[in-house]
Order: structure tokens, then C-alpha cells, then sequence
């Protein structure tokens, strides 16, 4: 799958958990500003992703506070693609 096909699925599982993705930039990190969301909507987005993109996700390593942009969680997700 392409980064493409990635981010253009990314986009649609965080608008189905109603995250805007309005102007989403790769650096943008989530849980902050525009893609903040309290801890059930990250426990649905989390859920959703692995089932989206049949992965299995390991939230420290995905969303801490260094690696949480939409840039690593693509990176993360054709790393898990590839397995």
C-alpha cells in the first residue's frame, strides 16, 4: 500500500471518529490542537486503525509524546503493512 493509500485512509478513519482532517499536515500530532481527543476516542481510533489497516498497534510506541505526528503513524502503519 502507498503512503497515498495510507493517508488517504488515515483521513477517513479520523473523520468517521469525527476528527476534522481539514487541512491536515503531516507534522500534526495527535492529541494536540486540531486532533486532540479525550481517552475514549483514542481507545475507538486506536481499534479502528487496527482494523482499518490490519495491524496491531502499540500505543506507547505510536502516539507518545515524541513520535505522535501523522507522519510517524504513517511511517508506523507501512512498517506494520509490511509484516
Amino acid at each position: 500500500m502507498s503512503r497515498e493509500e495510507i493517508l488517504t485512509k488515515l483521513k477517513i478513519v479520523l473523520s468517521d471518529n469525527n476528527i476534522s482532517t481539514q487541512e491536515l499536515k503531516m507534522e500534526d500530532r495527535i492529541g494536540y490542537g486540531k486532533l486532540k481527543i479525550d481517552s475514549i476516542k483514542f481507545m475507538k481510533l486506536m481499534v479502528d486503525l487496527e482494523n482499518e489497516f490490519n495491524i496491531e498497534l502499540d500505543y506507547r510506541e505510536t502516539f507518545d509524546e515524541h513520535s505522535n505526528t501523522i507522519e510517524h503513524l504513517v511511517q508506523y502503519i507501512e512498517h506494520g503493512n509490511r509484516s
